[in-house]
């Protein structure tokens, strides 16, 4: 009787073990099926076999590009505003003028520009600033004094003067004074605190005098200056502080400085000047 129970046992126990082996390698292959990668799609082509590459909005050059005004919009909203604000107050300006003329063509066989004086120039007066709107627009202007003292430069091979029977200039110098008033427009954006000026300048001689080798002669009552000058400006301006700033500008004349009487042998005599100053708002 025991030998039966015990063959029951054995055969139920092979039996238990063989489906727990069957079971074990079904759940493997189940797990071994499910670890496998899945296959890839094939990428996206053209009919011509070109791969097809989808860029996102993200990655575009206008995307970017849209971003980066709107960060730099941000950033100068936050910046400290400059508005224009009437102000008046004292200037002055330090430059370097030089007088030129054209080799006249009936009178010599070259005809080019060459520098006849240079110098040191000055200005000091009243500037005003008039805003036209609160931070883009505003009028410079005032009124100005202005002293020059130019020494010639020796090229009698273009030019004497029916003044000075001596061909010889290396003596020769020339003092100016005026008075002159500028009008310029001045522009800016409106956290800047540089400002961009064009405009024109009139400018009234009080003094016109040539010496050379202690010779005096005064162009104005001589009838060889021209009674008013204009000319043009542009340059740039900053604000240091809210009451000083810094300038600097050229100045080119439009109109002859004299006349062609002065000299035999050139035309078209006319001035520009570079120079920096400072002006400084009282109020």
């Amino acid at each position: 009787m025991k030998r039966y129970i015990i063959g029951i046992l054995l055969t139920a126990a092979f039996a238990f073990a063989q489906d727990a082996s069957t079971d074990s390698a079904s759940s493997s292959t189940s797990s071994a099926t499910v670890k496998e990668p899945v296959e890839q799609a094939a990428p996206e082509r053209t009919p011509e076999g070109y791969r097809i590459i989808r860029i996102s909005t993200e990655e575009t050059k206008v995307y970017k590009d849209s971003v980066a005004e709107v960060k730099k919009a941000e950033e100068e909203a936050k910046r400290e505003t400059v508005p224009f604000k009437f102000s008046l107050g004292p200037t002055a300006t330090l430059g370097y003028r030089s007088i030129s003329g054209i080799s006249d063509l009936n009178y010599y066989s070259v005809d080019s520009v060459f520098t006849m004086f240079s110098g040191l120039s000055s200005q000091i007066g009243l500037a005003v600033l008039i805003p036209l709107s609160e931070y883009n627009f505003a009028i410079r202007t005032g009124a100005l004094f202005g002293y020059t003292s130019l020494i010639a430069h020796n090229y009698t091979q273009y030019y004497r003067s029916t003044l000075y029977e001596n061909d010889d200039w290396s003596d020769a110098s020339l003092t100016q004074m005026r008075i002159s008033i500028p009008l310029l427009l001045a522009m800016k954006t409106r956290v800047s605190t540089a400002m961009f000026e064009l405009g024109a300048q009139v400018s009234f001689p009080i003094v016109d005098e040539m010496s050379n080798y202690g010779k005096k002669t005064d162009l104005i009552d001589e009838g060889f200056r021209a009674s008013v000058d204009v000319s043009l400006l542009f340059g740039i301006e900053i604000f240091v502080t809210k009451r000083l700033s810094i300038s600097a500008l050229l100045e080119i004349q439009l109109n002859d400085t004299y006349n062609n009487d002065i000299f035999i042998g050139v035309n078209d005599v006319s001035y520009f000047d570079i120079k920096v100053g400072a002006t400084y708002a009282v109020f």
